[in-house]
């Protein structure tokens, strides 16, 4: 099997399939984020229970370096 890069990055595939919304996570909706800390891109420390306006939350599990312990 060869993978190759599509010519237009920004087309989806005709055949992709349209996620369903299933409703599990509708009594999500208004309430407030936990008081967790995550650590920014500026190493700063920004508690989640502390943001007033939309945000885009994006959490990279920790995949390791080679040659140093997890």
């Amino acid at each position: 099997m060869s993978l190759q890069t599509p010519a237009n990055l920004l087309t989806l595939p005709d055949n992709l399939l349209i996620p369903q919304d299933d409703g599990a996570a509708a009594h999500l909706l208004g309430l407030p984020l936990p008081a967790v800390d995550l650590q920014s891109t500026a190493s700063a420390l920004v508690s989640l229970a502390t943001l007033k306006n939309w945000a885009v939350i994006y959490v990279y599990p920790l995949t390791g370096e080679p040659g140093k312990p997890l």
